[in-house]
């Protein structure tokens, strides 16, 4: 089995959103049906991260609701336990994350960006830059 640094099952839901899910309206915010979320998540148990599952049936709003699951049940939050407090104090005084902020992003928050981002595990930082570049995608 081959080291990922990106989850099997984020990797495989996001690049099949990625092809058919991109212009469902409300992706992340309408919710898929149970049962088949758990079929993928129990398939992607069983296959235990050495091949893909067969993605290309089903359904993008059952794709997004899987990636939503899956960071729910995360042992550990994404951006860790151990900097949790230093990401809430910068989304409050950083102007980076703050709605109709109109400054332009100071450098000093993105230096602390950077820093705070630098300090995640690899595999964390892998998956989240993942999921940003998705994110940002579904947003054009």
């Amino acid at each position: 089995m081959q080291h990922r640094n990106v989850p099997l099952i984020l990797e495989s839901t996001v690049d099949e959103l990625q092809k058919r899910g991109m212009r469902v309206k409300g992706i992340y915010r309408t919710c898929g049906v149970k049962s088949k979320i758990e079929e993928i998540c129990e398939a992607f148990e069983r296959c235990q991260g050495e091949s893909a599952v067969d993605l290309e049936h089903v359904h993008p709003m059952n794709l997004a609701s899987v990636i939503k699951l899956y960071l729910r049940k995360l042992p550990e939050p994404l951006m860790t336990y151990e900097l949790y407090n230093e990401w809430i104090h910068f989304g409050k005084v950083g102007c980076l994350f703050v709605p109709n902020c109109t400054a332009e992003p100071d450098e000093a928050d993105v230096e602390e960006l950077k820093r705070l981002t630098r300090r995640l595990p690899l595999c964390n930082y892998e998956t989240l830059k993942h999921l940003m570049l998705h994110l940002n995608r579904v947003t054009w």
